[in-house]
């Protein structure tokens, strides 16, 4: 009995101070499936709670981002992959595929029938790769994202 009472203690002891840990590290929040990749830059964070003023979206944002001095990852090619069934759901990535997408060398766009939502898979200079859902992301987003990482088609 009194060695139960000491394990109801020490937890309760755990759960009132934040700073104990229990063995577990921290869980970092999984970026990519939030939305953010590692080109997302600290300033677009300040920028993000000026707009929705979410604090913990700002939140988490701040712990995805990196510093804006540090260059942002270069991708030699980028796939984006979604299912035929889901394009409807979608309009703005099928507007993007319909009349955006061969702007960009290094895109490439796979139409599966296996039910998948829409994600990149991006595979860096240095050859690392990196799946994320892009199924938030409006076509500007796209855009953007594409502009800053792969060059449009004629660029030098």
């Amino acid at each position: 009995m009194k060695q139960w009472a000491h394990f109801m203690l020490a937890l309760a002891v755990t759960a009132l101070l934040p700073g104990v840990s229990t063995g577990s590290s921290v869980q970092q929040p999984d970026c990519p499936q939030l939305g953010f990749t590692d080109a997302l830059r600290c300033s677009s964070c300040e920028q993000l709670l000026k707009v929705v003023k979410d604090e913990e979206l700002y939140n988490d944002c701040k712990s995805c981002c990196t510093d804006d001095v540090v260059t942002a990852t270069t991708y030699s090619a980028v796939e984006l992959i979604i299912c035929r069934c889901k394009l409807h759901a979608f309009p703005h990535i099928q507007t993007f595929i319909n009349k955006k997408a061969k702007a960009y060398t290094g895109l490439k766009v796979t139409l599966t029938n296996d039910g998948q939502y829409p994600k990149m898979l991006m595979t860096s200079t240095e050859g690392s790769a990196q799946t994320i859902p892009i199924d938030r992301w409006k076509t500007e987003t796209l855009e953007e994202f594409l502009r800053s990482n792969l060059k449009p088609v004629g660029a030098s």
